[in-house]
């Protein structure tokens, strides 16, 4: 977006960090918390012929006691989308199933062990006790913390707002860059006669399936080989290419002054 202060002045704000930082913080607060109030306990005795489940979760807790013939077996569930697959463990029983595991991950290994843990008890009579429990490990909570961090730096940290002001009297273009909650940032002065053209830098990823993903930033060019980006990140969509319009068209006129 682009807001004239001047004939001499355009202000440039990208509030697509700004939406993406909000969506981290939410989710990855959101997640952490949520992962952090739920758990599963299976307890089972064999003596007695009985199993406690209790599950437990930052809108409902349930309890439930189970007959131990009644329980079938354990079963590992996995789930594909797009090119990734998360896994999580079921328990069957003659009343219905139940989640062993308190949330879904990537991580097979852990769903896979309560699993083979519940299996191997149901087939060994030997064994008299059960106890399993399942919750969100340390590694979980320092991702879902990472988003958070991510997302407040783009919140507060990315400089999201260009400022690019022409000064014929001094043959200047002033190029200044800071965050939204900033009244100044940083401030780079560019000689008019030495500025090349300005012109779109375009990143090009290539994704799985052969996908490929364009992103573009505004890029003023220097006769010295220099070059310096209106935003130091790339966006997609056209505001890159809005941007070098606008900027030349202050050029233009600053030149004839």
């Amino acid at each position: 977006m682009v807001t004239p202060h001047s004939q001499w002045q355009l202000t440039f704000r990208s509030y697509t960090t700004l939406f993406i930082g909000a969506v981290f913080v939410l989710l990855g607060g959101g997640m952490g918390w949520f992962t952090s109030q739920s758990g599963v306990e299976f307890v089972c005795d064999r003596s007695a012929g009985e199993c406690t489940y209790t599950s437990t979760g930052p809108l409902s807790d349930t309890q439930e006691t189970l007959a131990l013939a009644d329980i079938r077996e354990a079963e590992l569930d996995s789930r594909r989308r797009d090119d990734s697959t998360t896994y999580s463990a079921t328990l069957h029983t003659e009343e219905g199933s139940f989640d062993l595991s308190s949330h879904r991950s990537s991580s097979r290994s852990e769903h896979e062990q309560l699993v083979q843990d519940v299996n191997e008890f149901l087939a060994d009579a030997d064994q008299s006790r059960l106890e399993l429990s399942h919750a969100a490990g340390p590694w979980l909570q320092l991702f879902l913390l990472a988003f958070v961090l991510v997302g407040l730096f783009m919140l507060l940290g990315v400089r999201n707002v260009a400022e690019v002001e022409a000064l014929p009297g001094a043959a200047m273009l002033a190029l200044r860059r800071r965050r939204w909650w900033q009244s100044s940032g940083h401030e780079e002065r560019l000689n008019l006669d030495e500025i090349e053209d300005v012109d779109v830098d375009t990143r090009i990823r290539r994704r799985k399936r052969g996908r490929r993903s364009r992103t573009h930033r505004a890029v003023i060019r220097m006769r010295t080989g220099d070059e310096y980006p209106v935003f130091r990140f790339y966006s997609s969509g056209r505001g890159a290419f809005r941007q070098v319009e606008q900027i030349r068209n202050l050029l233009e006129r600053a030149r004839s002054q």
